[in-house]
């Protein structure tokens, strides 16, 4: 090939840059769509089936709270496949129109089940699995304490919790039920010792109802840890409901300073 020659081919491909890199129109290839890998959008479906969830929490939400994730970021997900990453750093901490936070010595990312109406007469499950990464510190040491879930009821002038998913000091599992529809704790029941970097399934299984003959029970991986017989609802206009998140109370508490704490969860699901 001769100079000229040369010269002419560094020239077309040049233009053809310019062009768009040839593709005949004179524009470039488009570029791919972004992956929606965010707690409030469609991809939730991925992970929620037979529920709609939301933020308890309408300030102080970060771009760490709360993210959909897959095996190419870490995740301990199947290929394909992604989880809800949920991460409260210190110093994170928000509020809705009904509560702050901040002012009351807490810090929480939750998604709880949108309030669809009353469920007296229903028999109701929720069902989730939770994955705890071996980190810094989850749960740090003291009167503080840390909350994965909450088996919830509310009315129009009434609101609690029947059960809870609950790290305890020891970096274990526990359920935590509360005496009839008060904030007052009736047991702690040990529920998974080292739960640690797998998959563990939880399930509740509600009869909601504000008669004496109503109950609920809490399964992890399959046991039966908690079977209550008692009113679900405090009225007929009641109902139960999910959470799913990282709740922290009295933070001043702690006697360990608190790190980034990241849970995982999917496969929530609501019948």
């Amino acid at each position: 090939m001769n100079q000229n020659m040369r010269w002419a081919a560094v020239l077309v491909a040049l233009l053809l840059a310019a062009c768009g890199g040839g593709d005949g129109d004179g524009t470039s290839a488009p570029a791919p769509a972004p992956v929606d890998d965010s707690c409030f959008g469609p991809g939730m479906s991925e992970v929620v089936q037979g529920l709609q969830l939301r933020s308890v929490n309408t300030t102080g939400i970060q771009p760490h709270s709360c993210r959909l994730v897959g095996a190419s970021e870490g995740a301990p997900t199947e290929p394909g496949k992604r989880a809800v990453r949920i991460s409260l750093r210190p110093g994170d901490c928000g509020g809705n129109e009904g509560y702050d936070d901040c002012a009351n010595d807490r810090a929480r990312f939750e998604l709880s089940e949108t309030l669809l109406g009353p469920t007296h007469g229903q028999k109701l499950v929720r069902a989730f699995r939770v994955y705890l990464p071996t980190q810094e510190r989850l749960r740090p040491k003291g009167g503080n304490i840390m909350f994965l879930s909450q088996l919830n009821f509310g009315d129009s002038s009434s609101f609690g919790t029947l059960a809870f998913l609950e790290v305890g000091e020891d970096g274990n599992l526990y359920v935590r039920i509360q005496k009839g529809f008060t904030w007052e704790v009736q047991n702690v029941f040990p529920a998974y010792q080292n739960p640690y970097d797998r998959w563990i399934a939880v399930r509740y299984e509600i009869d909601s109802t504000t008669a004496p003959t109503g109950s609920f029970k809490v399964y992890v991986d399959d046991r039966l840890i908690v079977h209550e017989t008692r009113p679900t609802v405090p009225s007929v206009q009641g109902l139960n409901y999910l959470r799913v998140g990282i709740y922290n109370a009295f933070l001043s508490q702690a006697t360990q300073p608190y790190a980034e704490q990241v849970v995982l969860y999917d496969q929530i699901t609501g019948r």
